[in-house]
C-alpha cells in the first residue's frame, strides 16, 4: 500500500523538527521495532505531552492511520470481508 496523496485528504498542519543525529537514529530504531512510522511516534508523544500539560487535543474523529494509505482498489469497502478472508487464507494477515 502507498501513502495517500496528502492533497486528496483533509490537510493537516505540518511542522519541521530538527533532531541531533543520535535522537534521529533512536527514533528510527524505535519506529522500526514497533512497526510504526517516526511521524506516528512523534504525534503520539506530543499528544501525551500535551495531555500531561493539561492541553489535551480534542479527540480525533477517526483512529490514527485511518485514511493514511491507499490500497489501489476501488472496491475495498464493499469487498472488505472477502479481501480479509483471502488475506488470512494466504497468510498475508494474522
Amino acid at each position: 500500500m502507498e501513502p495517500a496523496d496528502p492533497t486528496e485528504t483533509t490537510a493537516m498542519p505540518t511542522a519541521t523538527i530538527d533532531f541531533d543525529e543520535d535522537t534521529a537514529l533512536s527514533l528510527q530504531r524505535v519506529a522500526t521495532a514497533q512497526g510504526r512510522s517516526p511521524t506516528d511516534i512523534i504525534r503520539a508523544a506530543l499528544a501525551e505531552y500535551l495531555r500531561q500539560a493539561g492541553q489535551e487535543a480534542p479527540a480525533a474523529a477517526l483512529p490514527p492511520g485511518v485514511g493514511a494509505y491507499r490500497s489501489g482498489r476501488p472496491d475495498v469497502s464493499s469487498q472488505a470481508e472477502e479481501i480479509l478472508r483471502d488475506a488470512a487464507r494466504e497468510r498475508r494477515w494474522p
